[in-house]
């Protein structure tokens, strides 16, 4: 799979407001999912669990696609990841990485 780079900007001040105002979206846009893709999304959390070391796995439900975070991930699995991503490419899920971790998009 191949991975995109993102730069992100520190949020400074306004983290709080701003963490709590994407919990509150992804919350609303949650309700517009199917439960076959809320179950994919869980799916696929689980696994991230387990083929990566991290500090947290999490889910951000947007318009268009959930955003499932892993972060500072270290790989544990490489050939099972190698597999799942194969898996997950075919079926249009993208992979960006940032300074803070890595991110896996899942279309709705």
């Amino acid at each position: 799979m191949k991975a995109k780079e993102l730069k992100n900007e520190d949020a400074k001040q306004y983290a709080w407001a701003a963490r709590k105002n994407a919990f509150a979206m992804s919350n609303v846009y949650k309700q517009n999912y199917t439960d076959k893709a809320k179950l994919k999304v869980e799916q696929i959390v689980s696994v991230l669990s387990m083929v990566y070391a991290n500090k947290g796995v999490y889910v951000n439900y947007r318009k268009t696609k959930a955003a499932i975070k892993v972060a500072n991930a270290r790989i544990i699995d490489k050939l099972a990841l190698t597999q799942l991503e194969e898996q997950w490419t075919a079926e249009g899920v993208t992979k960006t990485s940032t300074a803070q971790g890595i991110i896996y998009s899942i279309k709705k």
